[in-house]
C-alpha cells in the first residue's frame, strides 16, 4: 500500500536529485565566469587588462555608486585580482584609500590605453581625513592593483594595455 509518507520521501528525493543538479549547472557556471585563477569570485561584470608580460583579471566598476565605494571593505587583492574604474570621458579622476584594508598601485589609464600615472603602493586609510591620489594628466580608466604590482612586473608609465570586458 502506498502511503502519504513514502509518496513524500519520493518526492523529496526527486526534489534534491533536481535541485542539485540545477546548483551544480550554475554553480560550475558561477566558477567558470566570475572567477580569477585562484577561484576567487570578483562579482559583477568582468574584464581582463593585459601588460606586456601578465595579465589581471578585474570586477568593472561604472556605476556613481560602485564608484564611490571602490575597494572599501573588500578583502586584499590577489596577485590575479584588479578592480577596474571605466569613465565615460577623460578627466582627472582623483582616488583615496578610505577604509581599503591593504596597499594597493593605482593605474591611470587614457583613451588610447596608454598608461598616464602610477601612484605605487598607496596606504590604507582609517583616520578621518585621508590623502587623495590625483594624476597630472587626464585619464579614462583607473585600475586599482596590489601593492607593489607594477615594480614586480615592471608596469610603467607609458605602457600600453588591452583591456577586454566579458
Amino acid at each position: 500500500m502506498i502511503t502519504y509518507s513514502r509518496i513524500r520521501k519520493a518526492l523529496l528525493k526527486e526534489a534534491f536529485v533536481y535541485g542539485s543538479a540545477i546548483a551544480l549547472t550554475f554553480g560550475i557556471g558561477y566558477v567558470l565566469v566570475g572567477c580569477d585563477d585562484e577561484g576567487r569570485y570578483l562579482g559583477g561584470d568582468g574584464g581582463k587588462v593585459i601588460f606586456d608580460n601578465v595579465w589581471v583579471n578585474s570586477k568593472i566598476v561604472d556605476t556613481p555608486k560602485e564608484k564611490a565605494r571602490g575597494l572599501m571593505f573588500h578583502p586584499k587583492l590577489t596577485e590575479k585580482e584588479s578592480m577596474l574604474f571605466v569613465y565615460d570621458s577623460e578627466g582627472i579622476y582623483n582616488f583615496w584609500m578610505k577604509n581599503v584594508y591593504s596597499p594597493i598601485d593605482i593605474i591611470w589609464i587614457d583613451s588610447n590605453f596608454s598608461i598616464v600615472h602610477i601612484k605605487r603602493n598607496a596606504p590604507p586609510c582609517i583616520k578621518t581625513r585621508c590623502q587623495i591620489y590625483s594624476p597630472p594628466v587626464t585619464a579614462k580608466y583607473v585600475l586599482e592593483v596590489t601593492a607593489n604590482f607594477t615594480e614586480k612586473h615592471n608596469v610603467n608609465v607609458g605602457d600600453r594595455v588591452k583591456i577586454s570586458f566579458f
